[in-house]
């Protein structure tokens, strides 16, 4: 080169060895010294004046200037070589942080994360047969101990458990929005067709384009997810102990009498009781205690407190008047369901139907005149039968200590099901992992779009013919932006409609079981008012039971899948929510490329040159870490609402009783956390409105923002990209207007070009449009015709 045209280089320095162990690399002069350089570089020949340079290229003016000896597009060929990470197939191009990023990558990391857990639930499930082996009812128990100790163990194992289900379900997660995401052959499909698929958010309008594989690969994990969400945090469980004392109610002379019960025969009312634990009492009494009225009530009212055997002395009956017997009546708690097991304090208040909750607060309104019912020795319908026995005062035996008798459980069979899901999915996530794995040596269309950034990258690479579309139409028209176009908008109004009616039905399903309960116990007596619900708080209450052993023998599993089925409903709730606001965080990822803060760099799943890399493929960590809060909260108070209630029977003694309605399953449930829980969900979606209402994308038309989740207007405004901008999608790109196409028409386009321009209000330029005859993601079809067409040309797509 003449020395004439030699180059000075006044702000970028020398970019020196590529390694320090790399020799200095010795290229000509135009190489090193290229005279298309970025607009930070400044270029004079020698023969120019420094006065003459600045007059003839100044400001702003000179970067829009078309005989600008700048260059107007950024170069991977020429840039390359002072910032070598830019070219994908240099060394230094793959980095630590752009290989952990790679789809494949993360693929296997999910991979590796599902199958640990998989094997930590199958080496678990096979110790706990081996050394805490099941009863019949296939209930394995891992420790017993104190009760306040065996809360703490649970709740740090369901910690533990929870930590382990979100990792995992995550994974899953993970790959489904994977599968569900369309390649570039499958949207172009669907362009020719009158159809724009979604891009960077779940949906399920794409699986009817995406191939037969990735659409079973995607159900199956569905599928799995919606077991796993229903057992997943039953896999541990802790007893109540529950106590099973024998009672009697006597004469007021029994004493004098003294005739033993056991010579007296048992009453056919009684008859298959355990009426001979009634007659032990007999002998047992004489060292029992006394007991006023109140101190009886208080405690024998609990039917989850200690208990020991008890004699009820009546005032109102001799001996004389009971045929000379001295017993009037008697049982033992555990033929009746145990919430029901102090209801014979209230029973001669409560008849005939018992309908009325027994609680403290009713019993002190009839202390003074406390009366039992004894049903022996009468015949049925005969007068005086039943007998009201007037309380005189209770004899009470030794207590046994069940502090010590609370334990630590598993189930076998939801052991299983957890360990054969978590298996089946180890199996999905490791296909789509080696799907992907070898899809990366093929050819682009193959890959799939899962980010915005993706489709962008791809169809500024590989631009399309939009001609050839049927989901939109280029043609010039007028730019009409809003001052403000708020985030509510960036969402279609069928979304908005269907998931309000969802959020609605959620909010409304609680609430009604609310509004019925406090009905319910207010027609029995019981205090319904919002301080009475407080006081009664969480946990468990005598009597509210949804579902229990008092008419059925209920297995465990049937109440987990029952407990449970509240939690996968929060959890498909939860789809909607995150769908709408990665919809609206996309439409925000799209529209700051129009906004004149400078240019950006695509965020795609597997970074090449100045691109950014994404390890979250929907909401930011902001929203992320404060719905995920959110979420954890309303799962909780859900499961604090309806929860498994496993009980164990001991008699007085502390040995295990086989009585079936104390050592058994069924369901509690809570009115508070029920009442904080329809607070959360109405807190959570007065949230979302106001969010979508409050944020607001200023200057752009109002359907603007929602194509950064649309194939087809992706692809039409990357179709405008100029010629000579090949390696647009390497760099920090803008949306905005050039001069593009053969006719050299203004384009609203991604580009590097420093020329570029924000469009202004009222200007024509080329923008897409959608057709006339082409509709949602279904086409011309409606969703009932493309099921039926699904069914009927499955085994084709199978290959039968």
């Amino acid at each position: 080169m003449d020395s004439r045209h030699s180059i000075e280089m006044n702000c970028l320095p020398d970019p020196g060895p590529a390694h320090e162990d790399e020799p200095l690399l010795a290229p000509s002069t135009a190489a090193r010294y290229p005279a298309i350089l970025t607009p930070g570089i400044s270029i004079a020949y020698e023969e120019e004046t420094e006065e003459s340079s600045k007059s003839k290229f100044s400001g702003d003016e000179a970067r829009n200037t078309p005989n600008t000896p700048y260059p107007r597009y950024a170069s991977k060929r020429l840039l390359g070589q002072y910032i070598p990470e830019i070219d994908e197939h240099h060394v230094r191009s793959t980095t630590r942080k752009s290989a952990a990023s790679k789809q494949s990558t993360m693929l296997r990391n999910q991979f590796i994360t599902a199958a640990v857990i998989c094997l930590a639930n199958v080496v678990t499930l096979i110790c706990f047969l081996v050394f805490f082996p099941p009863d019949e009812r296939g209930i394995g128990t891992i420790h017993m101990g104190d009760c306040a100790e065996m809360t703490s163990i649970n709740s740090a194992a369901h910690v533990a458990l929870n930590v382990l289900s979100s990792l995992f379900l995550g994974a899953g997660s993970y790959c489904m929005q994977i599968l569900v995401a369309p390649s570039r052959r499958e949207m172009d499909v669907a362009h020719a067709c009158g159809v724009s698929l979604d891009i960077g958010v779940q949906s399920v309008r794409n699986l009817r384009w995406i191939k037969t594989r990735r659409l079973f690969q995607w159900m199956g994990l569905g599928a799995l997810s919606i077991s796993l969400h229903l057992f997943w945090n039953s896999l541990t469980f802790t007893s109540t102990p529950v106590v099973s004392y024998a009672t009697a109610t006597v004469t007021s002379d029994f004493r004098e009498v003294g005739r033993d019960w056991a010579l007296d025969p048992i009453p056919p009312t009684l008859s298959g009781k355990n009426w001979s634990a009634v007659h032990d009492l007999y002998t047992q009494m004489a060292n029992f205690i006394r007991l006023d009225k109140q101190d009886c009530i208080d405690a024998y009212i609990d039917g989850l407190t200690t208990k020991g055997p008890l004699v009820v002395v009546a005032s109102n009956i001799t001996a004389a008047q009971n045929y000379n017997h001295t017993l009037l009546d008697g049982w033992v708690t555990g033929w009746d369901v145990w919430s029901h097991a102090p209801w014979w304090i209230c029973g001669a208040y409560n008849l005939p139907d018992y309908n009325r909750l027994c609680t403290r607060e009713w019993a002190s309104t009839f202390i003074n005149d406390w009366s039992v019912v004894a049903w022996a020795h009468q015949e049925e319908g005969q007068p005086g039968w039943p007998f009201w026995a007037k309380v005189d005062y209770c004899l009470v035996g030794a207590e046994s200590d069940i502090s010590q008798r609370c334990g630590l459980h598993y189930g076998t069979q939801i052991f299983a099901v957890v360990s054969a899901c978590t298996l089946l999915q180890c199996g999905f996530i490791l296909r789509v992992w080696w799907s992907y794995r070898t899809k990366s040596a093929r050819r682009h269309t193959e890959k799939t779009m899962v980010l915005m950034g993706d489709a962008v990258a791809e169809y500024l690479e590989y631009p399309g013919d939009v001609s050839n579309s049927q989901a939109l139409h280029v043609y010039p028209q007028v730019w009409r932006p809003q001052k403000s176009v708020s985030w509510f908008k960036t969402v279609h109004r069928k979304v908005w409609a269907i998931s309000l009616t969802l959020f609605m039905l959620g909010i409304a399903a609680p609430l009604a079981i609310l509004v019925d309960s406090v009905v319910f116990w207010k027609g029995r007596g019981l205090d319904m008012s919002l301080p009475s619900i407080i006081q009664l708080g969480f946990g468990l209450n005598p009597g509210f039971l949804g579902m229990n052993s008092e008419t059925s023998n209920y297995s465990l599993m049937e109440c987990v899948f029952l407990a449970n089925i509240i939690q996968l409903l929060v959890s498909f709730l939860y789809l909607f929510y995150n769908n709408i606001l990665t919809h609206q965080l996309v439409a925000d990822q799209w529209v700051r490329f129009l906004r004149p803060d400078g240019k950006k760099a695509l965020r795609v799943s597997t970074p090449r040159g100045m691109q950014r890399s994404s390890y979250l493929l929907s909401l930011p960590l902001t929203y992320s870490l404060t719905l995920t809060i959110a979420m954890i909260l309303l799962h909780w108070l859900v499961s604090q609402s309806l929860f498994v209630v496993q009980t164990i029977g001991f008699d007085t003694n502390g040995d295990k009783v086989t009585f079936p309605h104390f050592s058994g399953s069924a369901v509690g449930y809570a009115l508070l956390p029920i009442l904080l829980a329809t607070l959360c969900g109405v807190v959570m979606v007065a949230g979302l409105l106001v969010h979508s209402f409050v944020r607001r994308h200023p200057d752009v038309p109002t359907g603007f923002p929602t194509w950064g989740a649309s194939s087809a207007h992706i692809e039409a405004l990357c179709s405008g990209r100029p010629a000579d901008d090949a390696d647009a999608h390497l760099f920090p790109i803008s949306i905005g207007v050039v001069m593009s196409g053969p006719q050299d028409q203004p384009y609203l386009t991604f580009s590097t070009d420093i020329g570029l321009r924000p469009p202004e209000r009222n200007e024509m330029f080329m923008l897409p449009a959608r057709m006339a005859g082409s509709k949602g993601s279904r086409g011309r079809e409606s969703q009932w015709r493309w099921m039926w067409g699904f069914v009927k040309n499955l085994p084709r797509r199978l290959g039968f």
